[in-house]
């Protein structure tokens, strides 16, 4: 018989979901996408999906650990809704992984998040758009990055 684990938050459960649609993103793009060209092209729609899925998670995971819980798949508007707090942790962690980058690049998450702003909802039906914008994948990297640093501690 399987004994419950300790009990999580919800911010802790969203934060948890996240990593794995990241680590999935992650996976998907050392596999197949980083080279040039890329081996296997057709991993750019999972790539991009599991990429939007993970940043909505990190976002409402912040949403709920400073108590204003969302709904919602439209990134722009998770994010402008989130609580200064959310922001400054963002900033900061903006901040620690620009400089960790060689040569160190700053990527203004909401900007990259222009290009991201329905692309769960857009990029899982593919097959029935006749044209979707470009997503660059380095700034959706960094944009992951970011939002897991700040997702790190205190989500108990």
């Amino acid at each position: 018989m399987n004994t419950p684990g300790p009990k999580v938050s919800r911010a802790h459960a969203a934060r948890n979901m996240a990593v794995a649609f990241a680590n999935t993103a992650a996976f998907l793009y050392d596999r197949d996408l980083k080279t040039v060209p890329p081996r296997r092209l057709v991993s750019i729609v999972p790539f991009i999906v599991n990429s939007a899925f993970a940043i909505e998670l990190f976002l409402k995971a912040l949403h709920e650990k400073f108590g204003s819980p969302k709904r919602g798949h439209k990134l722009l508007l998770l994010y402008d809704q989130l609580p200064q707090e959310a922001l400054d942790r963002i900033q900061s962690a903006s901040a620690t992984i620009a400089v960790k980058t060689s040569p160190p690049v700053y990527y203004e998450p909401r900007r990259v998040l222009v290009t991201l702003n329905s692309a769960f909802e857009d990029w899982r039906y593919l097959y029935e758009r006749d044209n979707l914008g470009p997503i660059h994948m380095e700034p959706t990297i960094n944009v992951l990055k970011v939002l897991h640093q700040a997702c790190l501690n205190d989500f108990g």
